[in-house]
């Protein structure tokens, strides 16, 4: 079955093991929780009549996943095996199990079958005892339709779907008033500024580091550069990749002041500055755990090892509150609705490929390019001491 060690024998040495996830996380094989990353934890918690062989072999396949591939699509797989034996009430991966599920699922959700399609092929490639070859034969001959996308676009839904010019520079010129009255906090300042002008994942902005802020000289004029971690790639290590992106000098000044509050915040957790070979590795926006993991550390030495893992760096629940944080303070209304634009991290990626799209230019213009704003109308970068997130 695609293995020379026994399924028992491999399934043993798994339960007795502490792994590692492809972010560098230790978890126990045996445990109900595992972390991934910074961002991710699983339970692996199933209903009561799921049997010991499914289970010991949907453990050691998760464990394979999370050795090699993403935490999000460890994750993605895990809560759809879940849903799958609780949707069923089936006690073991059967043929007629499956054909059950997609039915449940129905036409519009049967996607969740396609996602679920692979790692249940896996599961019986990897050896490990649950997924007999019946299985396996059923979901080779399933034809499966993939989720509907682009909906909030297609219909231009004012709720969820991309903002308009007046709805985004009214977002802006909010933005700046507030945060000069003090009515939000400079890091969420800096984070609504860095969704609005890049139209970035929060993924890829909780990635960002000090170093990835880069001035270049252009024909004698400045000019400003963020390098952007890539995180959409299945299985990509932390930081592996990247992508330049050129962004306006008022979000670069206003990064400047987040970077440089981070290595203020992070000098206090640990008692002494950042020493200056080491400032560039320090994140953007930090964790809202780093002051007590830091101070765990105990000393500037510890940094190091930090600076090459994600734990400094905010999670994207951490950037999800900041968003949550701005949406409760915000007045300014849409010209559509006549009430407070809702803000989603989604909605500024909408909007970026909306107007590139509307301006004429392709796909690969629209994938790789960043929102194309205006510059911040009366933008004065805000005093340092406002704090960071």
């Amino acid at each position: 079955m695609g293995l020379t060690m026994p399924a028992r024998l491999r399934r043993n040495l798994a339960e007795r093991c502490t792994a590692f996830s492809k972010d560098g996380y230790a978890f126990e094989f045996a445990s109900e929780r595992w972390r991934l990353n910074k961002d991710v934890s699983i339970s692996l918690e199933l209903p009561s009549h799921v049997n010991h062989v499914t289970r010991m072999g949907f453990r050691a396949t998760l464990q394979r996943y999370a050795e090699e591939k993403s935490a999000r699509h460890t994750e993605n797989m895990c809560t759809r095996f879940k849903r799958f034996v609780r949707d069923t009430k089936t006690h073991m991966v059967t043929a007629e199990s499956i054909l059950n599920w997609r039915a449940i699922l129905g036409c519009d959700a049967e996607w969740h079958l396609g996602g679920l399609k692979g790692f249940l092929i896996a599961w019986h490639d990897y050896g490990f005892d649950g997924v007999p070859d019946s299985v396996v034969v059923v979901l080779n001959h399933l034809r499966i339709k993939g989720n509907r996308k682009g909906q909030a676009v297609m219909s231009g839904c004012p709720l969820s779907g991309p903002l308009t010019d007046l709805e985004m520079g009214a977002v802006l010129a909010w933005a700046n008033t507030a945060v000069e009255k003090g009515s939000i906090a400079f890091g969420d300042y800096a984070y609504l500024l860095t969704l609005a002008m890049t139209a970035r994942r929060p993924a890829q902005i909780a990635a960002l580091k000090g170093k990835d802020l880069v001035v270049e000289m252009d024909k004698g004029m400045e000019t400003y550069r963020l390098e952007v971690p890539r995180c959409k790639q299945r299985g990509g290590v932390f930081r592996a990749e990247s992508r330049s992106l050129l962004i306006p000098a008022d979000l670069y000044s206003v990064l400047m002041i987040q970077w440089r509050n981070s290595m203020a915040a992070l000098g206090n957790a640990v008692g002494g500055r950042i020493p200056a070979g080491m400032e560039g590795e320090v994140p953007l926006f930090l964790s809202s755990l780093t002051a007590i993991g830091a101070k765990r550390g105990g000393r500037l030495a510890a940094l190091e090892e930090h600076f090459t893992q994600d734990r400094l760096h905010a999670t994207t629940a951490d950037l999800a509150r900041s968003l949550s944080r701005i949406s409760r303070e915000l007045t300014a209304r849409s010209e559509r609705t006549g009430k407070t634009i809702k803000l989603s991290a989604t909605r500024f990626r909408y909007t970026r490929g909306t107007k590139l799209r509307r301006e004429g230019f392709g796909p690969y213009v629209i994938l790789i390019s960043p929102d194309p704003q205006p510059r911040v109308a009366g933008f004065a970068p805000p005093a340092a001491q406002h704090g960071a997130t």
